[in-house]
């Protein structure tokens, strides 16, 4: 198995602090240096304020919420009630995005997108990517046609994880990695390393790829906020802590920050 170049970004960072504990540790002892963060998340500015403390560079994300599906963590948009299409009875975001984004303003989204990356920027972070939680135009196609116009409008890629989506985003004009895929978030319990060395074998040698990874500490936290569900984030938490994993799993880890390069990179010898 030849070595691929891959994002691995950190995902959900800002939703707990077990889920940041997790994040800080890889970021300190691996070579993954990518995290999106929910800016709606209560745990964002400690999060923030640790990230600071490291001695190398992170690029830092935003994790776009149109939704808020964990029963004990809820969140609200940036935009408050100036955005009520997004908004459940209690004013929280909607807590599905299956059968209920049909009603979302897309006018209100764009907004709220917006807003949310803004939020970041006063707090004194420059994104350097844009992700979609909960895959969210998956139910609603429309809405990566908005995201891509934010971002090609605030010049930020896109890490999109589905070949159909990647060529979406490339028709629209915008920047995003040659592959991805969000399956390894359904992985069964049991041994990840070779679920992990399966899954990996279409992604391709050329190009930079990108995957999304689900991690958290083992506390009561994770437990109390997503029950059963967090065991695969304390697994894949445990599998990346392990030493030599990233060669055996033959990824060499890029940033986003990289695919401005590789893009011009293309350009340039295309016009040679």
């Amino acid at each position: 198995m030849g070595t691929k170049k891959i994002i691995l970004n950190l995902d959900d960072v800002g939703m707990l602090n077990c889920i940041n504990g997790a994040a800080m540790d890889l970021l300190r002892a691996t070579p993954i240096s990518s995290v999106s963060v929910m800016v709606t998340g209560p745990w964002t500015p400690a999060f923030l304020k640790s990230v600071r403390s490291l001695k190398r560079p992170v690029d830092i994300g935003v994790h776009i919420c149109l939704t808020s599906e964990w029963p004990t963590v809820r969140m609200r948009p940036v935009l408050g009630e100036s955005v009520p299409s997004l908004l459940d009875d209690d004013g929280y975001l909607e807590p599905d995005v299956d059968g209920r984004s049909g009603k979302w303003d897309l006018y209100e989204v764009a907004r709220e997108i917006r807003a949310q990356i803004s939020l970041l920027e006063q707090w004194g972070v420059e994104p350097t990517h844009l992700d979609a939680h909960m895959v969210f135009y998956f139910w609603m196609p429309e809405l990566l046609n908005v995201l891509v116009d934010v971002a090609r409008e605030k010049k930020l890629p896109l890490l999109i994880h589905s070949p159909n989506y990647i060529a979406q985003c490339v028709r629209l004009g915008g920047m995003c990695p040659a592959y991805g895929n969000l399956t390894n978030y359904i992985f069964p319990p049991g041994n990840r390393e070779e679920a992990y060395r399966d899954f990996l074998t279409p992604f391709p040698i050329d190009g930079i790829s990108a995957l999304a990874l689900h991690v958290s500490l083992n506390h009561p936290e994770l437990a109390a906020a997503m029950g059963h569900e967090g065991a695969r984030r304390i697994e894949e938490y445990d599998l990346f802590m392990t030493p030599g994993i990233f060669e055996r799993l033959g990824i060499e880890v890029a940033r986003p920050r990289d695919l401005w390069a590789h893009e011009l990179g293309m350009k340039e010898s295309f016009r040679r």
